[in-house]
């Protein structure tokens, strides 16, 4: 099984579908049990730890519980499991730990929506991130520093998004009505999907899919490419250029769990990551 089930799940943002399959799962071994309360509680921990009661001694206790969960750490998939990836992922995951007792994350406060032609969510906070329900059902992961517009009612055939920064979306599908995703650079249209928007000051914008299919297009319309599962479109506005290239897509939406992942990274890369995800 998906161990980002597991994430969606005490995020908030399983499906019918997937809580089943997680139960089957649970129910089929008690090694299966002790995964996920293993995760269960680290996941309580980075949510309930407060600024005003981190304590040395309390990072040192997380940090172990956490590596202690790493070294018994059960795949999901039952593969054989590499110790050097193991080791990178120790990293990566005490770092989110670490970056917990900075600030509460936001993921379980549900936006209110209000009575108003246009809506703006903007997330301020450096390492949080926050979740937003559109008029139509889509469920978007709002990650740090970036903003969303969109209307109270989506009109015109269409339903019209305006992002600034980076957003993971899982588009409501609706035939009738294509999702339309709009930023500085080009457009990103959708029927019924899921795929992760970036954006970037200098004009360069990255959509990354994970299922479904996608329509790329420039601001003015006209069509640039479709992706398929597993692929990344890069393009620059300067350069008019666009880069499609296969990629493990979890490596790049794992953040809307307050997760880092990286594989086979270099010491230097996971330093860089984390300066860039926390602003340390």
């Amino acid at each position: 099984m998906d161990e980002t089930i597991i994430y969606r799940y005490l995020a908030g943002a399983a499906t019918e579908e997937e809580k089943l399959q997680l139960l089957n799962w649970l129910k089929a071994s008690l090694a299966n049990k002790s995964v996920f309360f293993d995760i269960k509680a680290i996941w309580s921990a980075k949510h309930s730890i407060s600024q005003n009661k981190a304590s040395s001694e309390q990072l040192e206790e997380s940090l172990s519980a956490i590596n202690q969960r790493i070294d018994r750490f059960i795949p999901l998939n039952g593969k054989p499991v590499d110790r050097h990836r193991l080791w990178i992922r120790r990293i990566a995951v005490a770092a989110v730990l670490v970056a917990a007792f900075v600030s509460i994350p936001l993921l379980y406060n549900s936006p209110e929506i209000t009575p108003v032609a246009e809506i703006v969510y903007i997330n301020d906070a450096q390492d949080s991130v926050k979740k937003v329900f559109l008029p139509d059902g889509t469920l978007v992961w709002l990650n740090a520093s970036s903003r969303l517009t969109y209307s109270a009612e989506f009109t015109d055939g269409r339903r019209l998004v305006e992002l600034q920064g980076e957003a993971f979306f899982e588009v409501a599908k609706d035939t009738l009505n294509p999702f339309i995703v709009k930023t500085n650079t080009m457009m990103v249209k959708a029927i019924g999907t899921s795929f992760c928007v970036t954006t970037s000051p200098d004009g360069v914008c990255k959509t990354t899919l994970q299922t479904g299919a996608v329509q790329l297009l420039r601001t003015d319309g006209n069509k640039l490419v479709a992706l398929t599962p597993g692929q990344q479109a890069v393009y620059s506005s300067s350069s008019e250029r666009i880069e499609i290239r296969n990629v493990d897509v979890e490596e790049y939406i794992a953040w809307r769990f307050d997760l880092i992942t990286l594989a086979g990274a270099s010491i230097s890369s996971i330093i860089h990551r984390i300066e860039e995800t926390y602003g340390i």
